[in-house]
């Protein structure tokens, strides 16, 4: 038996495992990525919220974005391999479906990377000015009463491309908004005016 009829007698017996392993790659790999920007999204809205005037609300937005800090440190700083046996083996001890737990970890790991990401185009656009790049590329995200907005893009003309629009409340009064369009770029927005 030489070398290729080895591979097609292998291809050959084991072609479902193949599919369901594709199929189970594919699952975990869309579903932790969309659960990762959610993850991400929220925890860099929190992390560039401005303090306000109540002394009380800023101790315990600084004790939460302190944790905020230490999850995206170690889970950045580690790899994912530890942080699955670390999960799998040592927090749930195999209680879980393999499915699940890779769904979870996939989707923590993920939330930690988008965070800074999404963290580093509000920070960029609020410190280079792109307010009326922002007001350009999201139109109506962009209100009166909005006091952080920011253009997230790749160098000076390229921006995420992707097509999606996705608001988020947190606590009374600041609404965080979130714009991509294929030709007008990324917004992402801190409104510190009510809800309405």
């Amino acid at each position: 038996m030489n070398f290729f009829d080895w591979i097609w007698k292998i291809i050959s017996e084991y072609y479902p495992l193949f599919l369901k392993g594709i199929g189970n790659t594919m699952l975990i790999a869309i579903i932790g990525t969309v659960a990762g920007f959610g993850i991400g999204l929220l925890v860099a809205i929190i992390r560039t919220v401005p303090e306000g005037k109540n002394k009380v609300a800023n101790f315990f937005m600084k004790i939460v974005k302190f944790v905020l800090v230490a999850y995206i440190e170690v889970f950045r700083g580690t790899p994912m391999m530890i942080q699955a046996a670390v999960i799998y083996y040592g927090i749930v001890r195999g209680r879980m479906d393999l499915t699940v737990a890779a769904l979870i970890i996939v989707s923590i790991n993920t939330g930690a990377y988008m965070a800074e990401i999404i963290r580093g185009g509000i920070i960029s656009g609020v410190k280079t000015g792109n307010l009326p790049l922002c007001r350009f590329g999201c139109g109506d995200c962009v209100r009166p009463g909005m006091s952080l907005c920011a253009c997230a893009g790749i160098g000076a003309r390229v921006r995420a491309c992707v097509g999606l629009c996705a608001c988020a409340g947190i606590g009374a009064g600041i609404r965080a908004c979130v714009r991509l369009r294929s030709t007008a770029g990324c917004c992402i927005g801190i409104r510190d005016s009510p809800l309405t």
